[in-house]
Order: C-alpha cells, then structure tokens, then sequence
C-alpha cells in the first residue's frame, strides 16, 4: 500500500507540476494570482468527509479519480478543437492516469467489500 500510495501520490503532483508549467510558459495567465491561489487552497485543507473512515476515504477517491478523468478528457477535446496540440497531449495523459487511478481505487474498494 505504501509504495502505490507514493507513486500515486507523486503522480498527481507530477500533474499539477506539468499543468503549472504550460500556465507558466504560455504567458497568459497572472501567475501571481495561480500561486496565491494554491498557497490559500494548501493552507486551508479539505475534508472530504470521511469521518476517519477508510471506506468513505477509498470510495470518496474513487469518484474523485473518475470525476478529474472526465474532466482532464474534456479539456483535451477543447484544446483540440482550439487547435492547442500541447495541452490536448497534456490533457490526454493526464486523463489517462486518472483513469488507471480509478481502476485501483475501485479494485481497493471491492476487495475491502468481500473481507467486510
């Protein structure tokens, strides 16, 4: 478990590394606004309200995967469309990895039900 939990957990970093970069680099956002942004969202926390309950935790990532999956696979077909072939690849990627997240976090889900 802990090692797929680093790797996961360097995976989705990896993500918001790759998408800051391509903010940083197409010059069209204030990044300023992007960090002081990020600072206050890291600072305040989130609670999924899992209520200290692994199966509300696993089940609550499950969806999350799969909402980002959609989302990310979205994006991708709008870039598309607007003719951003680099964020297109770098949606798709993304979208591919959430993906494989989802699938894990659904595989965790169903054998905790069968040892419940």
């Amino acid at each position: 478990w802990a090692r797929w939990s680093r790797g996961w957990t360097s995976e989705e970093n990896r993500h918001g590394d790759l998408l800051n970069k391509y903010l940083y680099l197409g010059g069209r956002c204030d990044m300023r606004s992007i960090e002081v942004t990020i600072q206050h969202l890291i600072t305040s926390g989130f609670n999924p309200g899992a209520e200290k309950d692994p199966y509300r935790g696993f089940v609550y990532t499950s969806f999350q995967e799969r909402a980002t999956k959609i989302s990310h696979g979205n994006v991708g077909k709008l870039a598309k469309v607007s003719g951003d072939k680099n964020l297109q690849r770098i949606c798709a990627k993304i979208a591919g990895d959430e993906g494989r997240h989802e699938k894990a976090y659904q595989s965790f889900c169903r054998e905790i039900l069968k040892r419940e």
